[in-house]
């Protein structure tokens, strides 16, 4: 098992981020995901909604801070994913459709961020093949 941080730098007046996580799951299996203390560092709770979508290679997720709560500005973990090894080998761990609010009196426009994307080396051999 392991983790990969969802981190901002620099952002401003953040309450909500939606996206989509992308990998190859004959390669990784997503355990979990936990909300990082970025979008909550004001002691506010903030909501973690995930959907699984097609052949299960494709994770749209959505973050929220509560209505009519300020925005967070500045640089943190947003998300962190636990992920299980399949097999050994190179893979892609991506997020793209970002997006992030801005509050324009009263509107909410959203500005697209660039997506990122990772290459991950898995060596030896998965739980699964030792089994």
């Amino acid at each position: 098992m392991f983790d990969l941080r969802l981190e901002f730098e620099n952002a401003q007046n953040l309450s909500g981020i939606p996206f989509d996580l992308s990998f190859d799951p004959s390669a990784l299996k997503l355990l979990g995901m936990t909300d990082g203390p970025f979008l909550r560092q004001d002691g506010q709770a903030v909501t973690v909604v995930q959907r699984t979508e097609g052949d299960g290679s494709k994770i749209a997720v959505r973050l929220n801070r509560p209505p009519d709560t300020t925005g967070i500005s500045g640089s943190g973990t947003i998300l962190v994913f636990s992920f299980k090894a399949l097999r050994a080998g190179a893979t892609q761990v991506g997020v793209t459709r970002g997006f992030a609010p801005i509050s324009l009196e009263g509107m909410v426009p959203f500005i697209p961020f660039m997506g990122d994307q990772t290459t991950l080396t898995i060596r030896g051999e998965s739980e699964e093949k030792q089994k």
